[in-house]
């Protein structure tokens, strides 16, 4: 089997397995939050060349307390602002008993403010501003869908239009074409969204309007991902690059390792969570 249909298999997979968990509530994305964080903190300590039992047996242990410290119905960024407290708090003293590190270790606390904390704020994406204790499925999956549509559009405009490259230091097939088109169009795929998949009844999994989503804030959420999400796929490749090596894992067949199918994604949940709590 070539390397196309192998990608094109694991990515039905993947979004059936996605689509799936996220359906199945609060659980179910927390689930979901767990095997990105696990793998991707995993990858990112290799691709850093710090990875050992030790310090992936920490970085799991601080992921998971990040993760599953918060309440669903506290104020808008209570949860982010506790959770980075007990990060800063149980990363600094954690390295201060240990002999061979510093006592500010950058590289654990970016792992951290990269992975951990974004995947607290997908968990908190089925819930919008005054809306608690209501978990509505099609806000995370509106958010995967603008992720791997600002890919997907980016591709096309790039092959039809590109010719100024983005980033060719970093990630040589990016161009401005491809991002300027992709913006657009992913832009366009917010808007759409919400007027045909967020409206009462409108949902192929169902909503009934609970949400604080208008038309423009779709609009802006697709730009915005688009563009954040391009920065972090930027972000991933220069990691690759510094390591030397293509992709970061090989657990994804076709598609490599979880940071590199989930790279625009970090940097996506954080701009979705902030725009969604926006009046």
């Amino acid at each position: 089997m070539n390397n196309f249909w192998t990608r094109v298999i694991t990515g039905i997979f993947m979004i059936a397995a996605v689509i799936l968990l996220i359906n199945q509530g609060q659980i179910g994305i927390t689930i979901l939050a767990i095997i990105i964080g696990l793998v991707s903190h995993y990858e990112w300590l290799k691709l850093k060349g710090k990875l050992s039992k030790s310090n992936l047996a920490i970085s799991i242990f601080y992921f998971l307390i990040i993760l599953f410290f918060k309440q669903i119905n506290d104020s808008d960024f209570q949860n982010l602002f506790r959770s980075m407290s007990i990060l800063i708090i149980v990363v600094l003293g954690a390295n201060y008993t240990k002999r061979e590190n510093k006592i500010f270790n950058f590289d654990l606390i970016v792992n951290h403010i990269y992975i951990s904390v974004p995947l607290l704020l997908f968990t908190l994406t089925p819930y919008t501003k005054n809306i608690y204790n209501h978990y509505n499925a099609m806000l995370p999956i509106m958010l995967m869908v603008l992720v791997w549509s600002s890919d997907s559009w980016a591709y096309v405009s790039g092959k039809l239009f590109g010719k100024h490259k983005l980033a060719p230091s970093i990630s040589p097939g990016k161009t401005w074409e491809g991002l300027i088109g992709g913006t657009i169009l992913t832009g366009l795929t917010g808007y759409f969204f919400v007027k045909y998949l967020l409206e009462p009844g409108g949902g192929f999994i169902g909503t009934d309007g609970a949400h604080n989503f208008t038309l423009i804030k779709g609009l802006i959420l697709g730009i915005a991902i688009s563009i954040f999400g391009t920065m972090g796929d930027l972000f991933e490749s220069s990691l690759k690059r510094k390591a030397d090596v293509k992709d970061s894992g090989n657990i994804l067949p076709g598609h490599g390792g979880m940071l590199d199918r989930f790279d625009a994604f970090l940097f996506a949940a954080v701009v979705f969570t902030i725009v969604s709590r926006i009046p």
